[in-house]
């Protein structure tokens, strides 16, 4: 069973928000939990007297509406509404927890990227708990979870989550660990069979590790394991039938770099057409240099608000 007690979706009647809705629905069904519908509302629009009032009224009813709607949809799921007058990204983040996943919809990659992340990029970098981003206008399906391993804690406490998820809704978990060749040499086809082979042998047993760990907690998941030469969100979205749900670890962030996220999250969140979970580590360190192992959460740089 999934240790997540609440679902919170950030929701403001957009197509995005739409899909998370869908999406948390549909897991709350199979997992049972306490739905949160979370509507922020910027402090402008609750000025006393200023026209940006009606804004925050109507944003109240029109959320309170939705609820209606969810709850004559799935009856036996508690479903509540949530307010709130702030800045948008600190408002959904000061949400986050561990036993809390966070849901929210993404248009995809953001045409001015160098300059403005996409809300989820930036809720993801400042959340202290899972957060799952659905993409809009994609079809999606319960086909499994995808988890992406290496050697670190925060690869760990991301199988962790990812095995839960599998356990809780009944589905197969696929465990991926992603290695690249030396860097010094570019031409694959340099490399025999024989020294391809003694390259991914520790990475092999990397994955082994992870898989090992995985069954001795979970005996009764499916588990599909796979050590995959390539970048890590390539072999992360290279599977034959399309996950329910991609889950990648974060590390924990030092103050002044909260709001940066791993290059493999960032790459997932921005080409990803399928759910992609993000979790924070738990017990994780500040990042350090990475060789780009899957997992390892290489500081991709300041994102901007």
């Amino acid at each position: 069973m999934s240790d997540i007690s609440t679902v919170f979706v950030a929701w403001n009647g957009g197509a995005a928000s739409e899909a998370a809705l869908d999406w948390a629905v549909e897991r709350v069904c199979r997992v049972p939990s306490d739905l949160v519908l979370l509507r922020v509302v910027a402090p402008s629009a609750v000025i006393p007297g200023m026209p940006g009032r009606e804004q925050f009224d109507a944003a109240a009813v029109e959320t309170l509406e939705q609820a209606r709607v969810v709850r004559l949809r799935v009856p036996d799921v508690h479903v509540d509404t949530r307010v709130m007058i702030g800045e948008v990204v600190p408002t959904i983040a000061q949400h986050t927890g561990p036993e809390v996943l966070m849901v929210l919809g993404s248009d995809g990659p953001s045409r001015h990227a160098l300059v403005r992340a996409p809300l989820a990029v930036r809720v993801v970098g400042a959340a202290t708990g899972p957060v799952a981003v659905i993409p809009v206008g994609r079809p999606w399906e319960w086909g499994g979870v995808t988890v992406g391993v290496d050697d670190s804690e925060e690869s760990y406490d991301a199988a962790d989550r990812a095995t839960l998820e599998a356990e809780a809704t009944g589905q197969p978990l696929r465990v991926v660990h992603a290695w690249l060749q030396p860097s010094v040499i570019l031409d694959a086809g340099a490399f025999d069979e024989d020294a391809l082979d003694d390259l991914q042998a520790p990475h092999q047993r990397v994955l082994d590790d992870a898989v090992a760990v995985i069954r001795g907690k979970h005996p009764t998941v499916e588990i599909r394991a796979e050590c995959v030469r390539g970048f890590p969100a390539d072999a992360l979205l290279g599977s034959r039938r399309r996950p329910a749900v991609i889950v990648v670890g974060r590390r924990r962030l030092s103050h002044r770099r909260i709001m940066m996220i791993g290059s493999v999250s960032r790459d997932l969140l921005y080409g990803a057409d399928v759910p992609v979970m993000i979790v924070p580590a738990v017990t994780a360190s500040v990042p350090s240099p990475s060789d780009g192992s899957l997992g390892e959460g290489l500081v991709a740089g300041p994102v901007s608000g």
